[in-house]
Protein backbone atom coordinates (compact mmCIF):
# COMPACT_ATOMS: atom_id res chain seq x y z
CA UNK A 1 0.00 0.00 0.00
CA UNK A 2 2.84 2.15 0.81
CA UNK A 3 4.63 1.59 -2.34
CA UNK A 4 1.33 2.51 -4.36
CA UNK A 5 1.09 5.70 -1.81
CA UNK A 6 4.70 6.53 -2.78
CA UNK A 7 3.91 5.48 -6.51
CA UNK A 8 1.03 8.07 -7.19
CA UNK A 9 2.71 10.31 -5.21
CA UNK A 10 5.74 10.76 -7.75
CA UNK A 11 3.03 10.56 -10.34
CA UNK A 12 1.70 13.74 -8.65
CA UNK A 13 4.85 15.23 -8.60
CA UNK A 14 5.79 13.97 -12.48
CA UNK A 15 2.27 15.59 -13.34
CA UNK A 16 3.24 19.11 -11.52
CA UNK A 17 6.50 19.54 -13.11
CA UNK A 18 5.17 19.14 -16.48
CA UNK A 19 2.38 21.59 -15.66
CA UNK A 20 5.05 23.61 -14.63
CA UNK A 21 6.87 23.00 -17.70
CA UNK A 22 3.97 23.12 -19.99
CA UNK A 23 3.23 26.61 -18.65
CA UNK A 24 6.32 27.87 -18.85
CA UNK A 25 6.84 26.70 -22.61
CA UNK A 26 3.15 28.29 -22.99
CA UNK A 27 4.32 31.96 -21.74
CA UNK A 28 7.49 31.73 -23.55
CA UNK A 29 5.65 31.20 -26.85
CA UNK A 30 2.73 33.58 -26.01
CA UNK A 31 6.01 35.92 -25.90
CA UNK A 32 7.83 35.06 -29.15
CA UNK A 33 4.24 35.66 -30.73
CA UNK A 34 3.78 38.95 -29.17
CA UNK A 35 7.37 39.60 -30.17
CA UNK A 36 6.53 38.57 -33.89
CA UNK A 37 3.14 40.51 -33.86
CA UNK A 38 5.25 43.62 -32.60
CA UNK A 39 7.56 43.10 -35.07
CA UNK A 40 5.02 42.83 -38.24
CA UNK A 41 3.05 45.94 -36.81
CA UNK A 42 6.37 47.73 -36.42
CA UNK A 43 7.60 46.74 -40.26
CA UNK A 44 3.73 47.06 -41.65
CA UNK A 45 3.85 50.72 -40.22
CA UNK A 46 7.29 51.47 -41.39
CA UNK A 47 6.22 50.48 -45.06
CA UNK A 48 2.93 52.10 -44.96
CA UNK A 49 5.11 55.22 -43.75
CA UNK A 50 7.87 54.78 -46.44
CA UNK A 51 4.58 54.40 -49.19
CA UNK A 52 2.65 57.81 -47.92
CA UNK A 53 6.14 59.52 -48.30
CA UNK A 54 6.42 58.13 -51.70
CA UNK A 55 3.06 59.36 -52.18
CA UNK A 56 3.56 62.99 -50.94
CA UNK A 57 6.91 64.14 -53.00
CA UNK A 58 5.04 62.35 -56.27
CA UNK A 59 2.17 64.78 -55.30
CA UNK A 60 4.16 67.75 -54.35
CA UNK A 61 6.20 67.17 -58.11
CA UNK A 62 2.77 67.63 -59.51
CA UNK A 63 1.52 70.02 -57.75
CA UNK A 64 4.79 71.84 -58.90
CA UNK A 65 4.72 70.86 -62.35
CA UNK A 66 0.89 71.81 -62.60
CA UNK A 67 1.93 75.07 -61.03
CA UNK A 68 4.43 76.06 -63.85
CA UNK A 69 2.46 74.94 -66.51
CA UNK A 70 -0.05 77.46 -65.30
CA UNK A 71 2.54 79.88 -64.53
CA UNK A 72 4.11 79.56 -67.99
CA UNK A 73 0.29 79.21 -69.75
CA UNK A 74 -0.25 82.64 -67.56
CA UNK A 75 2.65 84.16 -69.21
CA UNK A 76 1.90 83.58 -72.39
CA UNK A 77 -1.54 84.73 -72.05
CA UNK A 78 -0.34 88.01 -70.92
CA UNK A 79 2.33 88.18 -74.00
CA UNK A 80 -0.75 87.83 -76.33
CA UNK A 81 -2.57 90.15 -74.22
CA UNK A 82 0.32 93.02 -74.23
CA UNK A 83 1.11 92.06 -77.95
CA UNK A 84 -2.67 92.30 -78.70
CA UNK A 85 -3.03 95.60 -77.28
CA UNK A 86 0.08 97.12 -78.52
CA UNK A 87 -1.21 96.11 -81.84
CA UNK A 88 -4.69 97.41 -81.74
CA UNK A 89 -4.20 99.94 -78.87
CA UNK A 90 -4.89 103.30 -81.34
CA UNK A 91 -7.88 101.03 -83.15
CA UNK A 92 -9.22 100.89 -79.37
CA UNK A 93 -8.63 103.98 -78.68
CA UNK A 94 -10.91 105.33 -81.85
CA UNK A 95 -13.44 103.08 -81.28
CA UNK A 96 -14.20 103.91 -77.57
CA UNK A 97 -14.14 107.77 -78.64
CA UNK A 98 -16.61 107.24 -81.35
CA UNK A 99 -19.02 105.62 -79.10
CA UNK A 100 -18.37 108.34 -76.38
CA UNK A 101 -19.11 111.01 -78.89
CA UNK A 102 -22.09 109.67 -81.06
CA UNK A 103 -23.81 108.94 -77.66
Amino acid sequence: MDEILSKLSEIETAASRIREGAELQKKALDQQQEDRISKFDRQVEAEAEQEVEKLRKELSRSVQKDLEEMKKNAEVSLADMEQYYQQNCQKMVSQIYEKIVRK
